[in-house]
């Protein structure tokens, strides 16, 4: 989960970054707000140690946040995703063996 939560505060950084670039484009401003809202649901769900809220957050960064790096982010963020999920479902398949 904290590799999660360290690709959440990059994507959050370069993010905002890229719309303070654009000279705040007012369609980025919106993918950066939405953006950061995943990553807030992220963080919260880190706090509580809920994995599907970090996964969220962290498929929303990923997806939302607009950068110059293309479509990198977005397929890390889903990779991050599936691996999380499919972490919890494997523990919570095999918990009692």
């Amino acid at each position: 989960m904290n590799v999660a939560l360290v690709f959440m505060v990059v994507m959050l950084i370069a993010g905002w970054y890229t719309v303070f670039r654009v000279n705040f484009d007012s369609a980025v401003v919106i993918a950066a707000g939405i953006g950061t809202a995943a990553v807030a649901f992220g963080v919260y769900g880190w706090t509580r140690d809920a994995l599907y809220f970090v996964a969220g957050g962290a498929l929303g960064a990923g997806l939302l946040f607009p950068t110059v790096l293309g479509i990198v982010p977005m397929i890390i963020g889903f990779v991050l995703f599936i691996l999380l999920v499919s972490l919890r479902m494997f523990n919570d398949t095999f918990e009692g063996r």
